[in-house]
């Protein structure tokens, strides 16, 4: 079976990562996260149809252009239920831990991934996992709240360490990592103190900012 094809494209004003999945053998696609530029987005798929609209979580800059897209292409919507309140319609479909989605002859799961955003998943085909703002090069993704950062290193540690060290974490924003980098920065993190309150955008090596 031919590998997914995994296409980033930057877009909007932050910026942000929108994905093109594309399935070489069925010359079908899915977009994650169209955060702006549908015309950017419309042009990484090289015209193959989407099948799917899939978000990691529904904070502004990641449905930007989510409209104009779905609106191009005609493809369903798929969210889990608990980030579905910012969208103008009901999704299509609602996305569960667990969950698979079909492209070709690919399975991409659904994981949830709490902490940086109600209803937050990522998705996993072969050694790629499309993650949202969950984890970045060098640290967790944003909380606003302690109780927001535990469940955001719990998510880590417990489901995100539990793949393969060669897994590619495609992040929200900038570079991706690999599951066994994350590790080794995350074990230098862990080994330091830390103030009870930590929260905000903090990095494995500096703390809080």
């Amino acid at each position: 079976m031919a590998a997914m094809n995994v296409r980033k494209v930057v877009v909007g004003p932050w910026p942000m990562n929108a994905y093109v999945l594309i399935d070489p053998e069925s010359d079908t696609c899915i977009v994650i996260d169209p955060g702006a530029d549908p015309d950017a987005i419309l042009a990484a798929t090289g015209g193959a149809p989407v099948e799917q609209i899939l978000l990691t979580h529904t904070d502004p800059d990641h449905i930007g252009a989510l409209s104009a897209v779905a609106g191009a292409t005609g493809a369903p919507i798929a969210v889990h239920p608990a980030a579905a309140d910012p969208l103008t319609d009901p999704p299509d479909q609602e996305l569960h831990d667990g969950d698979e989605v079909k492209l070709g002859r690919h399975v991409i799961h659904v994981i949830e991934t709490p902490g940086h955003a109600p209803g937050h998943v990522s998705f996993l085909v072969d050694d790629d996992l499309i993650g949202g703002d969950v984890l970045f090069p060098g640290g967790p993704g944003h909380t606003d709240t302690p109780d927001e950062f535990q469940q955001i290193i719990e998510t880590i540690t417990q489901k995100l360490f539990a793949l393969p060290d060669e897994v590619v974490v495609y992040s929200g924003h900038g570079d991706p990592v690999t599951i066994g980098q994350a590790k080794a920065e995350y074990a230098e993190f862990e080994a330091r103190d830390k103030p009870a309150d930590l929260c905000g955008d903090v990095t494995w090596e500096l703390g809080q900012q």
